[in-house]
């Protein structure tokens, strides 16, 4: 097991754990920064789940559809 197949998903549990504390700030003060940051870092979990997938493609053709829905899903 490679050391990023570890590090990736700490990254993207960091993010989500973020986005729920952003979020519930955010619900209760009734703060539109909070919200945002909660979205932007639900947003970055998912494109780092997505770069882990892309390392571990086996094809050009995987490594593509994964990058065309990296970017549908978390930047557009």
């Amino acid at each position: 097991m490679n050391w990023v197949t570890i590090a990736w998903p700490m990254i993207a549990a960091s993010c989500v754990t973020l986005a729920v504390l952003h979020l519930m700030i955010g619900v209760r003060r009734r703060e539109r920064t909070h919200l945002l940051y909660a979205t932007f870092a639900v947003g970055i979990a998912c494109f780092t789940l997505y770069e882990l997938q892309m390392t571990q493609a086996t094809t050009v053709a995987e490594f593509g559809l994964l990058q065309r829905w990296i970017h549908m899903n978390c930047l557009g």
